[in-house]
Order: C-alpha cells, then structure tokens, then sequence
C-alpha cells in the first residue's frame, strides 16, 4: 500500500440556486474558508495558493488562484485571497457552485522570512491562535456553540 502526502485542501458547494448575488456568494466563501482552515489546521500544515473554484449555470467551470507571500492556515486569510479573486471575477452568467481550495502546503514547522517592516505574519499567526481557540471549543461544545455573526443566518 502507498502513501502520498496531501497536496490540496478544499471545500464547495452546489448552491440551491443559481445566482449572482455577490454577498450571497462572499457568505458561502466564508463557510469555506472556515472548513479549508480548520482542515488545514488539523493537519498540521499552512497553504501558500488559495484557488477558487466557479461553476456557472451553463456547467462551464473557472479557476483563479493567488499565491501568498507568506502561507497561512488562518480563516481570515484564506477568506480575504478567495474573496479578492471573485471581486475580480467579471461575472457574466449566473454561478450554481463556488469553492476554495487550498494548495502548495508546508507544515507549520516550516520556517517563514520575516518582513522587515510590514507586520503582516504577526496578523496572520493572530488569527491563527485565535482560530485554534475556536477550533478547541467547537470540539468541546460542537459547531453550534461558536458562529460568527455574518453567517448566524446560514
């Protein structure tokens, strides 16, 4: 038996309904950050790519990836790389699945370069702490316990 070593994770969704509606999308972009994020976490491992993933209503599929300075596990990132690609996206025809992926992993023993005078890892890892304390009481308490507000309607 072989194994390999996990090159992407990801997350999507067919949508209930097809639709341009962009904050409607951001909100599915977030579920996916958070499941990306808390898989990656999971695994030990930081993403430096972040692709999301379109499916338009006449079944033809869209790819747009961003590639990191830094890698990252936190939520937050993820959802701000995803959510900057489909702001981007001239979007012509109705979408019915959208989704993150996330790739060019590293574990996060991985040393990262400082930036001399940004501070955006000290962010990054900010929101990663924080992530993991949210991840400890979903694990405690389950999924329910903890929402952020934006999606108390999903």
């Amino acid at each position: 038996m072989t194994f390999s070593r996990t090159k992407s994770v990801g997350s999507e969704l067919t949508l209930p309904v097809n639709t341009n509606d962009k904050t409607l999308l951001n909100h599915y972009l977030l579920i996916h950050a958070e499941s990306v994020g808390r898989a990656l976490r999971k695994m030990g491992v930081r993403a430096r790519t972040v692709t999301l993933k379109i499916k338009q209503d006449d079944f033809s599929g869209i790819t747009r990836s961003s590639t990191m300075v830094h890698p990252s596990q936190s939520t937050e990132t993820i959802y701000n790389e995803a959510e900057k690609l489909l702001t981007a996206y001239r979007m012509i025809k109705k979408i019915r699945l959208i989704g993150i992926e996330a790739s060019n992993l590293a574990s996060v023993a991985t040393p990262v370069q400082m930036d001399l005078f940004t501070n955006r890892i000290r962010k990054s890892h900010n929101w990663e702490k924080l992530d993991r304390i949210l991840d400890n009481i979903t694990k405690k308490y389950g999924r329910s316990a903890v929402k952020r507000a934006t999606l108390s309607e999903f």
